[in-house]
């Protein structure tokens, strides 16, 4: 009787250790973000603006002379380090340049409208880490040296979160999403300022914003733990993205800040924020994944469900911009020293509206 009491001691401490231990797992988990980063210039870009479904190097001939200068640059890097190596391969839009390192790590580089784009391996937060100093030296340095840099607005740092940010929790999902569409503020200048191509919804029809409090009234009814990923898509792009000002050339659901269209896929699914600013460079990067990163985790570590603040509004001032953006980063105990960086430079030394308050 006492080796089976003993035995029944140690099969319950042996579960909550091993019960501790997955939770640090857990605390440890890290997914994955993908990038897009962008360079182009003042030329470029006009000869975008003339024709801004142009995609193709063949008809945008200012772009291919950049791309295929930069391609010659990074080829010649490669080959006098020996560090990478480099083919052609092809993307979503034409021929692309595929730069290879001895760590399975990887750059392409294409072209979008009105930019030359690269996208780099999804990776998580500390493995891109050990590769910040390539996709700088390779890509945004080499662009910057023949005159090449990232823009304001044209292009936007669209950045991609892997689906296991969320661990199958369509909650976790729905509080990220309210709470950043209850921070439009970001999305009008503080992070990003392309409304037509990436709009929160408060940019967009009024009754898009009564819809969202229809869908939230009807889910937040029933338990949190049934809401599925899958079925929070759904609604969202059904009854709330039913409208975007780039709805004439492709379906309204894409055309989002918060673009949810490949968080069903079966492979590579993922979550695109679309309305970051182009990154000026890797470092910046890796303060937004950073903040992205942080942002997610507390939602996780939320009890409740988050209530959506609408705003009607489509004008903020510059202190509103500042302080929704201050407000994010000390409720997510980040340094504002450290992320005020993230601003545009005309807004870095705007003091923060006292009286403004962003979200609950």
């Amino acid at each position: 009787m006492a080796l089976s009491r003993f035995g029944i001691i140690f099969a319950a401490v042996l579960f909550f250790a091993s019960a501790r231990a997955a939770n640090r797992c857990a605390d440890f988990f890290e997914f994955r973000f993908g990038p897009e980063f962008t360079v182009t210039s003042q030329e470029i870009v006009d000869e975008g603006n003339r024709n801004p479904t142009l995609a193709s190097l063949e008809r945008s001939p200012l772009k291919a002379r950049a791309w295929r200068e930069l391609v010659h640059r990074i080829q010649a890097k490669c080959q006098a380090s020996g560090e990478c190596v480099t083919s052609m391969t092809r993307d979503k839009h034409a021929r692309a340049l595929l730069i290879s390192f001895a760590n399975s790590y990887y750059i392409t580089v294409g072209i979008d409208v009105s930019v030359i784009e690269a996208n780099a391996a999804p990776r998580t937060r500390s493995s891109f880490h050990q590769n910040t100093e390539k996709v700088q030296q390779y890509f945004f340095d080499t662009a910057r040296e023949m005159g090449l840099r990232p823009h304001e607005r044209a292009g936007n740092g669209h950045i991609h979160i892997s689906r296991e940010a969320f661990r199958e929790h369509g909650e976790v999902l729905r509080n990220f999403f309210v709470d950043f569409q209850n921070r439009p503020e970001l999305i009008f200048g503080a992070l990003g300022n392309h409304l037509l191509n990436s709009p929160p919804l408060a940019a967009l029809k009024s009754e898009q914003r009564d819809a969202l409090e229809t869908v939230l009234r009807d889910l937040d009814s029933k338990p949190a733990a049934a809401l599925t990923i899958e079925r929070f898509v759904t609604v969202i792009e059904e009854q709330v993205y039913t409208h975007t000002f780039y709805a004439e050339l492709d379906d309204p659901t894409y055309y989002q800040a918060f673009n949810m269209t490949r968080l069903k896929n079966k492979r590579n699914a993922t979550l695109e924020i679309r309305s970051f600013r182009p990154q000026e460079s890797a470092r910046i990067y890796e303060l937004q994944t950073k903040l992205l990163d942080t942002w997610i985790r507390r939602m996780e570590s939320l009890e409740q469900s988050i209530p959506y603040v609408r705003k009607d509004r489509h004008e903020f001032t510059p202190g509103e911009m500042v302080a929704s953006f201050r407000d994010l980063v000390r409720q997510l105990d980040l340094d504002w020293s450290e992320f005020k960086i993230l601003l545009p430079e005309n807004l870095r030394e705007i003091q923060p509206d006292p009286s403004y308050r962003s979200a609950v």
